[in-house]
């Protein structure tokens, strides 16, 4: 939700199905941007850029939100539908997790931001969906 071209507030939702450890993801995103049917990768402004390395928990049954500005990363972003990517980790110990990629699909639109669907974490455009062994589901609102 609140989607500008510098950024958007992302909330992460864990909701039914069971998971094997605690869902968490980082702050480390990449932004893709869809044209003619097919994503591709927004190219960066620069390669010298350092992540944190904080952990966010997403709560079983609860919400967890995100502030994500890219401006640094890539600027302002032109209209057009966009998806964020990020990683998360089912993590059960040192070594001892899996990870799965998941999107959240977004529009810029001209002068007024605007967000046509609300901004959701999806595989392949999934509203929910199982991770790993399907024994847990997630959806990210």
């Amino acid at each position: 939700e609140d989607v500008t071209p510098t950024g958007l507030n992302l909330h992460l939702i864990q909701s039914g199905g069971q998971y094997t450890g605690e869902l968490e993801t980082g702050s480390y995103f990449w932004l893709e941007r869809e044209s003619g049917g097919a994503w591709t990768e927004v190219e960066p402004l620069t390669e010298d850029l350092a992540w944190t390395m904080e952990a966010y928990l997403i709560q079983p049954e609860g919400d967890t939100e995100m502030e994500v500005k890219w401006s640094a990363l890539y600027g302002e972003l032109p209209t057009g539908s966009y998806r964020l990517g990020k990683t998360v980790m089912d993590f059960r110990g040192t070594g001892d997790y899996d990870q799965q990629i998941y999107y959240a699909h977004f529009t810029v639109a001209l002068r007024r931001p605007l967000l046509t669907r609300p901004a959701r974490l999806l595989p392949g455009g999934v509203k929910k969906f199982p991770f790993g062994t399907g024994k847990w589901q997630k959806s990210i609102v």
